[in-house]
């Protein structure tokens, strides 16, 4: 049986009964947390160009007409409708790689947890 298992959710269960069953499970949950790690950059990078197209977008848009009476008001409405609008699809885009980033952070939390219960029992028994 392996000393380590992954659930679902991103919790880590650990059945380890000997002092070679805990080094096996340390270099598998340091491996996991590299694959987290990577997966995580991964996210975040998506995110920072979904951003960055946004700014680009931002950069090149005119800005807001002054003045011009009930005309100008008319024109800025439906600019600051379009800009509000612009900014909502930015959330909803990024919406769900936060979600994924989220998760992606609690399972690495629990696989530090793990690692540092192992690294505990080795130095309890490892001498």
């Amino acid at each position: 049986m392996h000393p380590v298992k992954y659930m679902p959710d991103g919790k880590v269960a650990l059945s380890i009964s000997s002092l070679s069953e805990a080094r096996i499970a340390l270099d598998d949950l340091k491996i996991k947390k590299k694959e987290l790690q990577i997966q995580k950059k991964e996210i975040s990078e998506q995110m920072r160009q979904i951003r960055s197209s946004y700014t680009d977008s931002n950069l090149r848009r005119m800005s807001s007409i002054r003045g011009g009476g009930w005309v100008g008001r008319v024109v800025r409405t439906f600019q600051t409708a379009e800009r509000d609008s612009a900014r909502y699809s930015l959330a909803e885009t990024i919406k769900p790689f936060e979600e994924q980033r989220r998760i992606l952070e609690e399972s690495l939390i629990s696989v530090e947890k793990a690692i540092f219960t192992v690294a505990q029992y080795l130095d309890a028994y490892d001498i």
